[in-house]
């Protein structure tokens, strides 16, 4: 996904990025998939270390399935940084979280239901528990 796609990020964010040929959110993903060097692309790419972890964040949150740059977005805002945030919420909890934000940012017209929420936390379920099947496997190559 294109990260001028994400409602929020600045024009100069993504003129940055696009410089460094960064340019979409498995981009992002890829360069900070290690939360402690954040601060080191910080200073390597030009961005404040506070928009490139919104960045992260929301480049994180578009890996689960159904999940686009406006919701994402709007899981930001209610207050979900993570895959396994999504994953261990109630869906109660996430739809009043994402109703919230959107009577004030008018984000998206459709009418979510807890259904919808559960759908999101289930594929949030199954992204994460892909997510460290991925680190098994590595691990185990790196022991070999």
């Amino acid at each position: 996904m294109p990260i001028s796609d994400f409602p929020g990020i600045s024009a100069n964010i993504v003129s940055i990025l696009l410089n460094k040929r960064i340019r979409t959110s498995k981009d992002v993903y890829d360069l900070v998939i290690n939360p402690n060097n954040i601060s080191i692309v910080s200073r390597e790419i030009g961005i404040e270390v506070n928009e490139l972890q919104e960045l992260s964040s929301l480049c994180n949150l578009v890996r689960i399935n159904g999940i686009g740059a406006i919701a994402a977005r709007t899981l930001y805002e209610s207050g979900y940084r993570s895959i396994d945030e999504i994953a261990h919420a109630k869906a109660a909890e996430l739809l009043k979280g994402m109703n919230a934000v959107n009577v004030n940012k008018q984000y998206y017209k459709a009418k979510l239901g807890e259904k919808d929420m559960q759908f999101v936390i289930d594929a949030a379920n199954s992204e994460s528990i892909q997510r460290r099947k991925g680190w098994q496997v590595m691990m185990n190559l790196g022991n070999n």
